[in-house]
């Protein structure tokens, strides 16, 4: 094959592929990358994890292995990596927000 028709080829796939998408027969989220994701705490431990690889796919395994047996699954680091790490209660709004106007200093003048 050359690489004219290689070109082509993919062409082709990537038109049913958008063809697919508008029709609302495929979801539009696509896979997230395998190097994109961060490797997400043990679920059992809170220890490190490593990126590992079964014949289910991959998953990250506890660095503690075998005295822990901890497993992310790849769909769960892949929501905890996308979830908006949640802000400690305060802390920013105090560091955001508007300090009040200060007291006006009235002056009384009799009338």
């Amino acid at each position: 094959m050359t690489d004219y028709e290689e070109i082509l080829e993919r062409l082709g796939r990537i038109e049913a592929l958008l063809q697919q998408l508008t029709e609302g027969k495929t979801s539009a989220s696509a896979p997230v990358p395998q190097a994109e994701i961060p490797p997400p705490p043990c679920s059992k431990c809170g220890g490190a994890t490593s990126k590992r690889t079964s014949a289910r796919g991959p998953f990250f395994g506890c660095k503690n292995y075998p005295n822990c047996r901890g497993i992310v699954s790849w769909d769960e680091a892949v929501r905890l990596s996308q979830a908006a790490p949640a802000a400690p209660a305060g802390d920013q709004a105090d560091e955001f927000s508007i300090p009040p106007p200060p007291e006006p200093d009235y002056v009384n003048i009799p009338f």
